[in-house]
Formats: C-alpha cells, sequence, structure tokens
C-alpha cells in the first residue's frame, strides 16, 4: 500500500498535479522529506494479524477529528482513498470530504462473505453514497469487494468502476544490476525469494521443493529475503531436509538492494498459497530480467501469463514446483523466452502509464460531477 501510494502520487506530482498525502504514523515507512509531495501523519499504527499474515490498523482517539480538520483546511478536487474500512483514515476523510472521491482497492485476502456484505452496506449506506468511482487494482480484487460495495458486481447509479493496476519503477528495476559476476547460466544457479516468512506466502512449499531441484542441479542455493514467524520454522525444515548448505536467509534486505538480488537471480519463485491481489514482486522481477516461477493463484493469473511471461504450477505442490524450477534452470531457449515477454509484459505496468488512466478516471468523475478544475489548482489528492 505505501509503495503505490508513494509512486502514484509522485507521477501525478510528474505530471503537474498537486498532491498531498495524508497517512498515518508508521516507524520507517517512508523518508518523507524526500517525497516531492506533503505528508500528513495523523495517529499511530498497529499490527494486527490478517489474511495469513499482518496489516496496519490506525488508531488514535482524536483521529476522526484531526482528519475532518485537514480536509476542513485543503480544498481538494479529488479525494483518492486507498480502502475505505473504519477505522481507516479514508473512512474519516471520506466522511468529511467535499470532493469527488474515489477508492481504490488493493488487498483482497480475505474470505468473501456475502451475509457480511448486505449488513456492511446496510451500516455504511450514507458513507457508500459518498463515493463516485470505484479502482479495483485487477479482477480479483473487483470479485472480493463486489459482495460489500455496490457497483462492482453491476453497474449502479452515480458509481462506476475501473480496473487500473498497481504499477512498477522501471528506472529501479532493470536488467543489467547483476549482483554477482558472470551470466545466469553460471555454475552456481541462483533461485530468489522475496517475501514475509509467514503460511500465506509458501517458504516451507520451496523449501520442500529444494531436495528435487539439488537432485537435477547440483549446487543451486537459494536466497531468502524477508522475515516472519515461519522464520525458526523454515531452518529447522531445511535442517531436517539436510538443505541447510544450499540455502542462504538474508533476512531483511535494504530497500535500495532489492533490484540486485533480482538481477543476481536466475528465476524468482513466488510459492504464495493464496490471498493475492495482483503480484507487484512477479512484475519486479520480469523488469529485472528475471524468468518467474508462481503458483497458479487468483492475482497472479492476471499478471503471469502461463507459460508465456513465466510459469505457474499448482499451489502446496513441491514436486511441481521442482519440476518448473529445473525446467527453467535448464532450459536456455525457454528462459530467453520467459524474460523477453517478461520485460515487455511489466512496461505496461510502468507508473507513469498507470498515472496516466488515473487522472483519465479522474477527469471522467469530475466530467460527470460537472466539476472542471481551475487553472490554479490542477487535480489533487
Amino acid at each position: 500500500m505505501s509503495e503505490h501510494v508513494s509512486h502514484l502520487a509522485r507521477s501525478l506530482v510528474e505530471l503537474g498535479h498537486d498532491v498531498h498525502v495524508l497517512t498515518t504514523r508508521f516507524p520507517g515507512e517512508w523518508d518523507d522529506a524526500a517525497e516531492p509531495f506533503p505528508v500528513t501523519r495523523l495517529g499511530r499504527a498497529v499490527l494486527i494479524p490478517l489474511n495469513r499474515s499482518y496489516a496496519t490498523l490506525p488508531v488514535g482517539l482524536r483521529l476522526a477529528r484531526d482528519t475532518a480538520a485537514f480536509m476542513a483546511a485543503h480544498s481538494f478536487d479529488i479525494v483518492h482513498c486507498h480502502g475505505m474500512f473504519w477505522p481507516e483514515i479514508s473512512y474519516w476523510a471520506l466522511r468529511a470530504s467535499r470532493a469527488v472521491n474515489l477508492v481504490s482497492f488493493l488487498a483482497a485476502g480475505f474470505r468473501i462473505n456475502r451475509r457480511g456484505g448486505r449488513t456492511y452496506r446496510w451500516l455504511f449506506s450514507r458513507l457508500l453514497r459518498r463515493i463516485d468511482g470505484l479502482v479495483p487494482i485487477s479482477r480479483r480484487a473487483r470479485e472480493a469487494f463486489a459482495a460489500y460495495i455496490p457497483g462492482l458486481e453491476a453497474p449502479a447509479d452515480g458509481l462506476d468502476w475501473r480496473i487500473i493496476p498497481c504499477g512498477i519503477d522501471l528506472d529501479r528495476f532493470r536488467p543489467g544490476l547483476e549482483s554477482r559476476p558472470g551470466p545466469r547460466s553460471s555454475s552456481t544457479p541462483r533461485i530468489l525469494f522475496l517475501g514475509r516468512l509467514d503460511g500465506r506466502k509458501g517458504i516451507r512449499v520451496l523449501l520442500r521443493a529444494m531436495p528435487g531441484v539439488l537432485r537435477e542441479r547440483p549446487g543451486t542455493r537459494l536466497t531468502v529475503i524477508g522475515t516472519g514467524p515461519e522464520e525458526t520454522a523454515a531452518r529447522r525444515l531445511c535442517a531436517r531436509l539436510d538443505i541447510e548448505a544450499a540455502v542462504d536467509f538474508v533476512g531483511r534486505a535494504p530497500r535500495d538492494e532489492l533490484p540486485r538480488y533480482y538481477c543476481g537471480a536466475d528465476v524468482y519463485c513466488a510459492p504464495t498459497l493464496g490471498g493475492e491481489t495482483l503480484g507487484i514482486v512477479l512484475l519486479e522481477a520480469m523488469a529485472s530480467g528475471t524468468p518467474v516461477v508462481a503458483s497458479d493463484i487468483p492475482g497472479y493469473d492476471e499478471t503471469v501469463r502461463r507459460d508465456v511471461d513465466g510459469l505457474l504450477v499448482r499451489p502446496g505442490d513441491p514436486d511441481a514446483l521442482a519440476a518448473a524450477l529445473v525446467r527453467v534452470l535448464k532450459d536456455e531457449e525457454m528462459r530467453r523466452r520467459l524474460v523477453e515477454s517478461g520485460l515487455a509484459r511489466a512496461r505496461t505496468y510502468a507508473w507513469p502509464e498507470v498515472a496516466r488512466r488515473t487522472v483519465e478516471y479522474y477527469r471522467a468523475l469530475m466530467a460527470r460531477r460537472r466539476v472542471k478544475p481551475g487553472p490554479a489548482r490542477p487535480p489533487a489528492r
């Protein structure tokens, strides 16, 4: 979420728009002073278990009052919320906004509850009427929230939606940043896993696949970037499988080093078990010129076209995962095709293109409301 908002805001500034970001306090999330837009932080954030991982929840006794005061102090043309459920700041911003309002939905990992959706619509009917447009980032995100938000299942009066995906920074993620010497076909093949070490991300599935990979490609190394509640169990599993020498647990890698990890890998592996909306890490790998092997799950299957941009395998199946990884490591011609197609696919998700599509939607919504931006204040968030 923070990466999405930061990059979208920067791209909107580059297009000449006046942008202000309202968020909560979360240590280490951003360097606010380095951003080309003002950032206002209210309340504080706590971590809560959600979607077999963790999510941030903004809290604060003055959150509603301070959000209303912030909205009253600015004359926004557009209020673009990322999420809308209580007690998120977006919820309070929608209640206080007098602008054109739209909501982006990035997460879609929860179980759809249609009875709960009907209850939500009844409880928050007044808030839902304040929304002018909806932006699910994928078909999966639209399907997940359709039970809760009128207009996502079928067009509703005064409300429409457009699928606009998250973007990636092609200046940051690009080929040619190898962190180790030699071509990718060197005698030490490398597999990269990047993600939180929790049950949903499937690290234990990948570790169980490694013996099969090592039988076919001895000397292969797996680099694991990330931390989480499953790290201790993952290390113990490596010992039981006798693959400790082949697995490098890096922990949390500095943000600036991530592009080099992608480029230093022969294949990027995402063995996620579910709960994904799009698969930004897959796009980052493809933009870096690294072939992808991922689980065939909703969200990922929209990002990666099977056997075109990458290989998709049955989730939770170590044998199928091992076979796909070995195919990529052994078949030079297939790897070349995957890399070329992946690079072309990633270009369609570049942030300037995503921002352009977002501004088009802003203008369409403003035209529907017969709101025209004045010359001194272009559309702002």
